[in-house]
């Protein structure tokens, strides 16, 4: 190998585009090309639109990051609904945190969510720490949201099971 090629491996991204694509590799993984029909994509930003309670119908440009997550999440949340089986107790427990939260979403606010499950499960992040002993303390707006991060469950799911992935990066 020449002393170019091995400069050319370790070189670091040098323009704002560069280093653009680079974060959006660490944030999202390799880059997947994907082709879709226009009437798909209106669905793809319907469902991004349900995903994360905003409208993205304005958007002119950026919805490649709107595409990105909204699959991203539906992937991991089809995943977690349909054909993950979790094996330990705690990630059984995170599953059954996971369906409950999700089935209250559509009907209560946030802030009661987080009073009724203090009550009655440990928090997230607790059971991501294998401490299944519910402590009735209120739950943190962000250890909330855990729960509504479809990748981070199954992460944490598939951690506690001892069947992460080589390629994943710690939930």
């Amino acid at each position: 190998m020449g002393k170019n090629e091995e400069n050319m491996a370790k070189a670091e991204p040098r323009t704002p585009k560069q280093k653009s694509r680079k974060g959006l590799e660490e944030k999202y993984g390799k880059r997947f090309e994907i082709n879709l029909h226009e009437d798909s994509q209106e669905r793809l930003l319907e469902i991004a639109n349900w995903l994360d309670d905003d409208d993205y119908s304005m958007l002119k440009k950026g919805r490649g990051k709107v595409y990105r997550q909204a699959l991203d999440n539906m992937i991991n949340m089809v995943y977690i609904d349909y054909l993950y089986e979790p094996v330990s107790k705690e990630a059984k427990l995170l599953k059954e945190l996971y369906l409950k939260f999700h089935e209250l979403k559509e009907k209560c606010e946030l802030k009661d969510i987080m009073l009724k499950f203090c009550k009655k499960y440990p928090s997230p992040v607790d059971i991501e720490k294998k401490k299944t002993a519910v402590t009735g303390k209120t739950w943190s707006k962000e250890t909330t949201e855990k729960i509504n991060d479809f990748r981070w469950v199954i992460q944490t799911m598939e951690k506690l099971d001892g069947t992460e992935r080589a390629d994943s990066p710690s939930a």
